[in-house]
């Protein structure tokens, strides 16, 4: 018997359900601010937009929430310059030879 179904939870019905993902208000403040950011992350997987969230949650200050809003939203215009085309693929660097 697996560890979830000793504890009584319902495996099946966790399954495909959709969470939302509620973005920190320091993040959404700079998000108003760069549209592009937010394009940036509203492509990214579900898990990695989650990670996001949670570094800026973890922090216990708030003035460390919003030096880590300002890191991810830094970072997101970084991820930017990697996404070519609407349909989410990514430039690959080039081969050094």
């Amino acid at each position: 018997m697996s560890a979830a179904l000793s504890y009584g939870y319902e495996i099946e019905a966790l399954r495909g359900v959709p969470t939302a993902l509620a973005i920190p208000a320091e993040l959404a403040a700079l998000f108003e601010e760069s549209t592009k950011a937010k394009s940036t992350y509203d492509r990214l997987e579900e898990r990695d937009r989650r990670g996001f969230i949670r570094y800026i949650e973890l922090a216990t200050t708030p003035i460390a929430r919003e030096r880590r809003a300002a890191i991810v939203a830094t970072s997101l215009l970084g991820l930017a310059a990697c996404f070519v085309d609407g349909a989410g693929a990514v430039k690959t660097a080039p081969s050094a030879s």
